[in-house]
């Protein structure tokens, strides 16, 4: 995801009057399932790093995906917040190319070594890397990102700026609309 965007998208709702405590208000349900699926995340992350599960790639593919459902199904628990609907939207162009790609988000070889270098090609990396049957690639690791346009390197899917989009909205909404504390001291004024 992008952070740039997030931090951006606070810094947008606290200029035009947003406040970050309303955010307490979102009543945000299923919090176990976002805490269940960051920490597949954590364990997804994990392949990079040990080589006995690098060569795992099969279990590396189900946790990947065991992850993304948990926090699609977390979204969809929450869909009533404004930006979930955005967030659904790119949470399901990532489950398709994961889903036709082994379960590995394959990443473009040219957007790897843009962002990286060619040192980053003999590197072990979370993604698959996309080849000729690579499917469904406009979904994938596709568009490079690197400063000035973002703080950290990464490469993105169009699903993953759609995910960050829609994030972005539910904090510039949840921090400008009025918490039930001010709608009450506005009622009774």
């Amino acid at each position: 995801m992008l952070p740039e965007l997030i931090i951006i998208g606070l810094i947008i709702a606290w200029l035009t009057g947003g406040k970050l405590d309303r955010l307490a208000d979102l009543k945000i349900r299923c919090v176990w399932v976002l805490v269940l699926a960051v920490a597949l995340s954590f364990t997804s992350w994990a392949f990079r790093f040990s080589p006995t599960l690098r060569e795992m790639h099969w279990l590396a593919g189900i946790v990947q995906m065991a992850e993304k459902f948990a926090f699609l199904a977390f979204v969809l628990a929450n869909l009533r917040i404004a930006g979930a609907k955005l967030v659904v939207t790119g949470m399901v162009a990532n489950l398709l190319a994961l889903s036709v790609n082994g379960g590995l988000m394959p990443a473009s070889k040219w957007a790897v070594v843009f962002v990286f270098g060619k040192k980053a090609m003999k590197m072990p990396i979370h993604n698959s890397l996309m080849d000729s049957s690579t499917k469904l690639g406009f979904l994938c690791d596709i568009i490079p990102m690197r400063w000035p346009y973002a703080l950290l390197p990464e490469i993105c899917s169009i699903g993953d700026i759609l995910i960050t989009l829609g994030i972005v909205v539910a904090i510039i909404v949840g921090m400008r609309m009025p918490s039930h504390k001010e709608i009450k001291a506005s009622a009774e004024a």
